[in-house]
């Protein structure tokens, strides 16, 4: 598990929005 959470991305871009 060398790749970030994806969960965690996407929430950062979704707070982005």
């Amino acid at each position: 598990m060398s790749h970030p959470p994806l969960e965690q991305r996407i929430e950062a871009l979704r707070r982005r929005g």
